[in-house]
């Protein structure tokens, strides 16, 4: 699951920009804002289904751990915490993070 933060920071996440860069480049700005709304939408219901099964599973402890089985659904909401905030950046400033190694490396 931060794994999925991680390519979304990234935005790697089945993007596929080729033909919206080359066809509409002047659209490219609003598109990505409009998929950043798409996501933020997407990663709001997982976020608050993860919470939600966090909270009523906090008191169920697994026999072979010890530990809290809730501690599988904070995966969900910690990645699905991380991706809001950068689908929130993203509506504000669709470039933001977007391959800075790529930048760095052209300077």
């Amino acid at each position: 699951m931060l794994g999925a933060a991680v390519v979304l920071r990234r935005g790697e996440h089945l993007a596929v920009a080729e033909f919206t860069e080359k066809l509409m480049p002047k659209c490219v700005p609003i598109l990505r804002r409009i998929c950043s709304v798409v996501i933020l939408v997407s990663v709001g219901m997982l976020l608050i289904g993860s919470h939600q099964q966090m909270m009523s599973t906090w008191q169920d402890v697994s026999q072979l751990t010890g530990l809290p089985t809730a501690l599988f659904a904070l995966a969900g909401v910690v990645s699905g915490a991380l991706m809001t905030i950068i689908a929130l950046v993203r509506i504000i400033s669709p470039d933001w993070l977007l391959d800075l190694d790529e930048m760095e490396s052209k300077q």
